[in-house]
């Protein structure tokens, strides 16, 4: 019998948060496919409404990034957190409730999480990486992320087009003799 998969409960999420955010959220940060999402309606000491949020996984991804997540997320002694937009974030526990969804991973799910670890293999065991240890490890906003990468990109396509300038000039120079004028 296969284990259930994990779940997450998510104690205060603000009630201008959608359904869709907090999936777009866990899976823009490769976690895994959410299956479902359920909300429970709180009202804080001012009355003011906020959820806690039960997150159901359809699968979890399996690289390094997920494991340390899940352990954080198992470890009571650790506080687990995801950043949803720099600086807010929602504090992540295991969700232990008797109303889990306790099903085990579909043949279709298990290939595609199988699947996407072998496209994420190292290709190149030799060579080292700096990563910080387990106890100082910080998820940053997936928001944040894309829109840097969506920079660096950017300046990317500006380099090769000034590469590309800078050879058009000094072909353009290559005709030229010293003294003469240009057409």
């Amino acid at each position: 019998m296969n284990q259930p998969i994990l779940s997450l409960f998510i104690p205060r999420v603000f009630d201008n948060i959608s359904d869709k955010r907090i999936i777009d959220t866990f899976e823009n940060l490769e976690y895994g496919k959410i299956r479902q999402i359920d909300r429970v309606l709180k009202h804080g000491s001012n009355n003011k409404p906020y959820y806690s949020v039960y997150v159901h996984f359809e699968y979890w991804y399996k690289t390094e990034m997920v494991e340390t997540f899940q352990q954080r997320v198992m470890n009571p002694e650790l506080e687990a957190r995801v950043v949803y937009e720099d600086p807010w974030y929602w504090v992540v526990l295991e969700n232990k409730g008797k109303n889990r969804i306790n099903n085990s991973l579909p043949a279709k799910s298990l290939q595609i999480a199988q699947d996407y670890e072998e496209d994420y293999e190292e290709e190149d065991d030799d060579e080292e990486y700096d990563e910080p240890p387990v106890e100082n490890f910080d998820l940053v906003d997936a928001g944040y992320a894309a829109q840097m990468e969506r920079l660096y990109h950017q300046e990317c396509v500006k380099v090769a087009e000034l590469e590309k300038e800078i050879a058009r000039l000094k072909e353009d120079i290559s005709h030229y003799h010293v003294g003469a004028l240009p057409p």
